[in-house]
């Protein structure tokens, strides 16, 4: 067996696991397009690491997709989508010192799919790229929810700062940071 068929088995697991864990079903681009990002962060952390990222908020990034020639524009969109997924989902943990919070990642990351949906839906020869990217953005929020499940089963959650995870749940009622709640007997009000 490859290197790359066991962390297709490896990323498959854990997000049907998270999928049964929260009683809920994506379909099957948005599991596939997840599998192949997760694969993509563990052979390159490329996405982790642009430039653009490093340099830019997401929101410029985003309207500057609407002055670029059309693959640049896709390629914007799409890095704004990734990221906010990955960062909201992945590792909430990074956001809790920036001036924006979870929620203005999960808005940013379903309009850039949004928009490129609406991109990709004016050719013909990419409705399946269209479907795929109107699935993204459908589904945005339960995939949120997979990777957040998936970040607390390998330890990328900080459950020690309740203060923080109270703020997640208020913002975004992330079933796992209700738990975590739960757990340390906290009732948010």
């Amino acid at each position: 067996m490859t290197k790359s068929s066991n962390l297709d088995e490896l990323f498959y697991e854990l997000i049907e696991s998270a999928e049964k864990s929260l009683s809920k079903t994506l379909s099957e681009y948005s599991k596939i397009y997840i599998l192949n990002l997760l694969k993509k962060l563990t052979y390159n952390n490329e996405l982790l690491n642009n430039e653009i990222i490093r340099e830019k908020a997401i929101a410029e990034i985003f309207m500057e997709a609407f002055h670029q020639n059309i693959f640049e524009k896709v390629r914007l969109l799409k890095l704004a989508g990734d990221f906010s997924l990955i960062l909201s989902g992945l590792y909430p943990d990074s956001i809790k010192n920036k001036l924006v919070s979870i929620d203005y990642y999960i808005k940013m990351g379903k309009s850039s799919y949004k928009e490129l949906a609406n991109t990709y839906g004016q050719y013909r020869s990419k409705l399946e790229l269209m479907q795929l990217y109107l699935e993204l953005k459908r589904e945005f929020y339960k995939l949120v929810e997979i990777l957040t499940e998936i970040a607390d089963n390998i330890n990328f959650i900080n459950k020690d700062d309740l203060l923080y995870i109270k703020q997640n749940w208020e913002k975004t009622n992330i079933k796992k940071y209700k738990e975590i709640l739960d757990k340390n007997k906290i009732i948010p009000i």
